[in-house]
């Protein structure tokens, strides 16, 4: 069942988000004053707290559960530079939060990731474990961008294995999450053509360089 009813168009034509997700480096970080660094922790601090309101109470997560995935998540859109309202995203369309769903395709967890998928990305992560699948998922998602030249679209497609409508509903929910998991950080919206670039300062080696990320260059129809 959909739980998000936020309006999207019929149809997702060139769509594009502005976004510029550029990560300081440990020696900016050891630099700031510790004013700034509270500030910052303060706000990481409430967007956590925020999003964990979010999964216990619309999606009936248990606290304890939502924490682990919360962390988890945050953890993974740091290291892989991925923006945390688009994990959450693909998490819910793929699984509701459930890290114990599975397809009968083979599918597994949170992201529904597919084992010989996750044997070529990360072969000795398990990905029964939450933090693992979150892992995983989100790098084959990251390598998909890479490999499409930055066409969300594309990549969204290949990530579901071409199910019609997923690029439409994950790009709803992560309007959605972004007002509470990247506050201050654009999300495409329907009808806009933006631009969305992804910056990796320190990219992991299997994902090294930036990204230029087209959401939905191709018209999709809804459901």
């Amino acid at each position: 069942m959909d739980m998000i009813s936020h309006p999207v168009s019929r149809t997702v034509g060139a769509l594009c988000v502005a976004l510029t997700l550029a990560m300081a480096s440990g020696a900016s970080r050891a630099a700031a004053t510790s004013g700034s660094n509270d500030n910052g922790d303060e706000a990481a601090r409430a967007r956590h707290v925020s999003v964990v309101r979010i999964l216990t109470g619309q999606f009936r997560v248990t606290e304890a559960r939502a924490e682990h995935i919360v962390d988890a998540v945050e953890r993974t859109a740091g290291k892989l530079r991925v923006p945390m309202s688009l994990i959450l995203a693909i998490i819910q369309t793929e699984s509701s939060f459930d890290p114990h769903a599975t397809s009968s395709a083979g599918a597994i967890g949170l992201m529904q990731v597919m084992p010989a998928t996750q044997r070529d990305t990360a072969p000795r992560t398990d990905i029964h474990d939450p933090d693992g699948n979150i892992y995983v998922g989100t790098s084959i998602l990251r390598r998909y961008i890479d490999q499409a030249g930055g066409d969300m679209g594309a990549a969204l497609n290949r990530y579901s294995g071409g199910t019609h409508g997923y690029a439409r509903r994950v790009l709803a929910r992560w309007h959605y999450f972004s007002d509470f998991a990247d506050p201050g950080t654009p999300a495409p919206a329907h009808a806009a053509t933006l631009v969305l670039r992804v910056t990796t300062a320190e990219p992991a080696a299997a994902l090294a360089g930036p990204a230029i990320i087209r959401a939905a260059s191709q018209s999709e129809t809804s459901d």
